[in-house]
């Protein structure tokens, strides 16, 4: 006598079979994606794994008399339609978007690889540029060793030749020295005045192209400040270079960096300190020099207070100078 087999009853609500089709199907089609093989999730399969009689799948079995709940199996049915119908173009899509990610990643890895190199190079950028410094270094000090030989080979010479020049003997380079015509100081020819200052700046290229130690004086101050008497009366006997002075009224920066301007074009090569003069001297004092010059010297008030007040004070960082003095006249 044969056993038959006990039917167990469902008892899930239709919304809880649809949910349970719903999963079966999104576990079987994601397992057919991967297989390559849609015949995984067919609504067979589907039903069978969520343990669905087919005939909630088809309005004439009968078993649904409400057909707003029949058309919510006709969708779970028609989704797993799609999908078969579909499913060569999500085997396309997945396989573009593993294309894609294969690609990213290999970029990514790319990159990694670029951005080690480009620190190696960064590194070896920074080794190379120490080099050349301390290469600049000892070229520099080579160039410096030669001035020096080359210095105290021609204080040699001159020794022996008899014809010693002394440090303290200070080369002047004044655009005045160069105004005297016939004996006459003529300050208001134009012509003149700016053949004056060319001659000068020839002049200081000349001195700073001797192969000496030299410190450069650059005087500011208006006419009548004392600057011409001040370079005259000085004595470098004690100075370790040789003294060049250029004597003019070089009141704003832009007239002091056009001297500052060929020096800084010997600087490298040549032993040089520059140090600006400043005169610092009472309007009152200007007026009573002017009027004990000798007449073609001597200039309209207005023009020297005009200058007075025109002159501004050197900016020691911006300007480059190495040193300054202040000579500061009260009275006399």
């Amino acid at each position: 006598m044969s056993k038959r087999t006990k039917k167990v009853y469902d008892k899930r609500s239709h919304d809880e079979r649809i949910h349970d089709l719903y999963i079966a199907f999104e576990t079987l089609s994601t397992e057919a994606i991967a297989a390559n093989k849609k015949n995984i999730a067919s609504a067979a399969n589907v039903l069978a794994k969520a343990n669905v009689n087919k005939t909630y799948f088809y309005a004439s079995g009968g078993k649904i008399k409400d057909s707003s709940i029949q058309a919510k199996y006709d969708k779970v049915n028609a989704t797993i339609k799609k999908f078969q119908h579909e499913f060569d173009d999500h085997i396309k899509s997945n396989s573009a978007l593993a294309k894609a990610q294969a690609i990213a990643s290999k970029e990514i890895e790319r990159s990694s690889k670029l951005e080690g190199l480009l620190q190696q190079s960064r590194e070896m950028i920074a080794e190379l540029q120490s080099r050349i410094k301390s290469l600049n270094d000892k070229h520099n000090n080579l160039e410096m060793n030669l001035l020096d030989a080359t210095y105290s080979k021609t204080l040699l010479k001159q020794a022996a030749s008899g014809n010693v020049v002394s440090i303290a003997s200070a080369k002047v380079v004044s655009p005045d020295l160069h105004l005297a015509v016939n004996g006459n100081y003529t300050f208001d020819d134009i012509a003149l005045r700016e053949q004056a200052w060319e001659l000068c700046e020839r002049e200081l290229e000349a001195v700073l192209q001797r192969p000496l130690p030299m410190r450069i004086y650059v005087l500011v101050g208006p006419p009548c400040a004392g600057k011409t008497t001040w370079r005259s009366e000085q004595l470098f006997q004690a100075s370790d270079r040789h003294p060049v002075i250029i004597d003019a009224t070089n009141l704003t920066q832009s007239d002091r960096l056009k001297w500052m301007l060929i020096i800084q074009q010997y600087v490298r090569t040549a032993d040089i300190k520059t140090r600006v003069v400043v005169f610092h001297t009472r309007e009152e004092v200007l007026i009573s020099r002017n009027n004990q010059r000798e007449l073609s010297k001597k200039m309209d008030e207005r023009i020297i207070l005009d200058k007075a007040k025109k002159m501004t004070w050197p900016d020691m960082k911006t300007e480059k100078f190495d040193e300054m003095e202040v000579i500061r006249y009260a009275g006399k």
